[in-house]
């Protein structure tokens, strides 16, 4: 049985582009197959699941994976005091992430 390490290597070997074209060749093998109408229901299923997922995480029902590591509202740093008891540095932390 893989391991998570060994499917992710995989993943990491291909590019995007060579997914699409597997995921169209065995679309192709499936329309060949099987009837038309039972072929589609893998890609109706996946972007049913993908859709439902989306609304899930958007309506706040699930969380984002994307913003585990963001800082939600305020965040401070504390000043830092020298041996007189003055504050006299303060250090201001700015920054963006974007996805």
């Amino acid at each position: 049985m893989p391991t998570a390490g060994d499917l992710a290597v995989i993943r990491n070997n291909f590019s995007l582009s060579t997914w699409l074209l597997f995921g169209a060749l065995i679309q192709s093998l499936l329309i060949t197959i099987l009837p038309p109408r039972v072929a589609v229901l893998p890609s109706i299923s996946l972007l049913t699941i993908i859709l439902a997922k989306n609304l899930l995480v958007t309506g706040g029902y699930l969380k984002n994976p994307y913003l585990a590591a963001a800082y939600k509202g305020k965040a401070t740093v504390p000043l830092r005091e020298d041996k007189d008891g003055v504050d006299k540095v303060a250090v201001f932390i700015l920054g963006a992430s974007s996805n």
